[in-house]
């Protein structure tokens, strides 16, 4: 009997026939899946800003075109987070008990964000629990188009700011984030950076995370991924997107010293601090490193102190008077006092989503990122976690198609298919390493190589 419990009948080879990889065994599907639906979701991506209104904009489509994608997840992600539900309940504390200068607003924007919640909620847990069916090397061939695209126009852009110009789209496609879009005197009186198809640098920074996470997903059974995660550094550094930097570093240091063993593990560990600091060298001449070492001061760098140390350093304070959050249209002036003393508008202080949550909901903000961030894996929770930091919009329709299109696509990636593991009777999802040959061994190629 050719075929048992761990070996792949693929394995099997006459004398002379090609031999199939280990990995290419475990990833076998009976036939082709189509990856033109994929295709289609990752192309948006480069125009998911634009757009008439909040809704009928490209993010509207993609979330729709995300879910319909995502339907088995969607529907197996409420069967186990079904207290999702219930999520309104405590985000609408902060409107009922503090009123604001615009209450219809506040109530729909909170009604909106619990929305994306419980959806961003329950399709990522049924994305983990049941992985869906990806034509892997379309994918990631298609993120690696996408990723080339950014580089050619972040080049293209970096020579037009230099002769004060700007090549983008208009601001009147823009749905959201139009006013980041640099005008006239921006041009000559400001820092502006390439932002690529987006408005602001650090939206391109989330899309250049996103897609690091797919290259990520291919390191340790496909070399080509590490070539496209230096490709969409070298694009990250030359917009001098600092937090992208410093997230994706995070983010493959950890990946890579979780799955590489043995003298893999070893090489790695000498490369990584060798390549941080060439990092840090092509960081310093292009602004990067600076904008790093000016942000942890109000003097230096106010996008970074704005967005992290300064928001950190208020936040034990603010929950203390305000334990259950503010109206969003109230938050300005009740962060005014804070951001006074610093010289930078209160406004600059919601420019964190992740510590929107508390300054919205109060202590329930804790409890919405425990949701988000429950019983995932590490590599999932440092992704959604970053992408918390870009901007102050994270509970958005945007981020909602992005992550949940990602971290599907990931964990495909990631883990072996369930339909080809029950076949060959082994437990789905917990296959990391090649499966035994014939022989009994776990080379690289399969049929004794």
């Amino acid at each position: 009997m050719l075929a048992r419990i761990g070996v792949s009948t693929l394995a099997v080879t006459t004398e002379g026939a090609p031999t199939i990889s280990a990995d290419d065994a475990v990833y076998y599907r009976p036939r082709k899946e189509p990856w033109a639906w994929d295709a289609v979701l990752v192309a948006l991506l480069v125009f998911i800003q634009l757009g008439y209104s909040y809704w009928l904009s490209v993010a509207g489509l993609m979330a729709i075109l995300v879910m319909i994608r995502l339907r088995p997840q969607l529907f197996a992600g409420f069967r186990t987070r079904f207290f999702a539900l219930l999520l309104p309940l405590p985000m609408l504390l902060s409107v009922l008990t503090e009123p604001g200068t615009d209450q219809i607003q506040d109530l729909l924007r909170v009604l909106r964000e619990a929305l994306m919640a419980i959806l961003m909620i329950v399709m990522l847990t049924g994305s983990t629990m049941r992985p869906i069916r990806l034509n892997r090397k379309r994918f990631v061939q298609v993120m690696t188009i996408l990723a080339v695209g950014l580089f050619l126009l972040t080049l293209l852009q970096i020579y037009a700011l230099r002769s004060k110009s700007y090549f983008g789209f208009p601001r009147e496609m823009f749905a959201f984030g139009k006013g980041a879009i640099p005008g006239e005197l921006d041009l000559y009186y400001s820092n502006i950076r390439a932002a690529g198809t987006f408005s602001e640098p650090s939206y391109l920074a989330f899309i250049l995370l996103s897609i690091m996470m797919i290259a990520a997903a291919r390191f340790d059974y496909d070399r080509k991924g590490v070539l496209l995660a230096a490709l969409v550094l070298v694009t990250g550094i030359l917009s001098q997107a600092a937090s992208f930097v410093l997230f994706a570093s995070l983010i493959g240091v950890v990946f890579l010293v979780r799955t590489l063993r043995g003298g893999a593990r070893v090489t790695m560990l000498v490369v990584i601090p060798v390549a941080a600091t060439l990092l840090l060298i092509l960081g310093s001449g292009s602004g990067t490193l600076a904008r790093v070492q000016a942000g942890t001061s109000a003097t230096g760098d106010s996008s970074i102190f704005a967005r992290i140390v300064g928001p950190l350093l208020i936040l034990p304070d603010y929950l203390m008077k305000h334990p259950v959050g503010a109206p969003i249209s109230t938050l300005p002036d009740v962060l005014q006092p804070y951001a006074a003393p610093t010289g930078i508008m209160p406004e600059q202080y919601l420019m964190n989503g992740m510590f929107n949550l508390f300054f919205e909901y109060g202590f329930f903000g804790f409890i919405l990122l425990i949701a988000l961030l429950w019983r995932r894996d590490i590599v999932i929770n440092l992704y959604i976690a970053c992408c918390m930091l870009f901007n102050g919009a994270f509970l958005a329709i945007d981020k909602l198609s992005v992550i949940c299109l990602v971290v599907a696509a990931y964990v495909a990636i990631r883990k072996p298919d369930v339909a080809a593991l029950s076949d060959r009777g082994a437990e789905p999802g917990v296959v990391s390493e090649p499966p035994q040959t014939a022989e009994g061994g776990t080379g690289r190629l399969a049929g004794g190589a």
